[in-house]
């Protein structure tokens, strides 16, 4: 009974790590990729101000 308490325990708490380290891989992914896009436009802008 223990046993299967523990292991069950023990395997909720793996899928929740795992699912919270994927939401935390997602997250970074996107929050780098708008980071990305905004200083591309960025540099877009300072572009056209610096060569008109």
């Amino acid at each position: 009974m223990l046993h299967t308490t523990v292991g069950g325990f023990l395997m909720s708490r793996i899928k929740c790590g795992v699912s919270s380290l994927i939401f935390l891989i997602s997250s970074v992914l996107r929050t780098s990729n708008f980071l990305r896009s905004s200083w591309a436009r960025k540099d877009n802008l300072i572009g056209k101000f610096d060569y008109p």
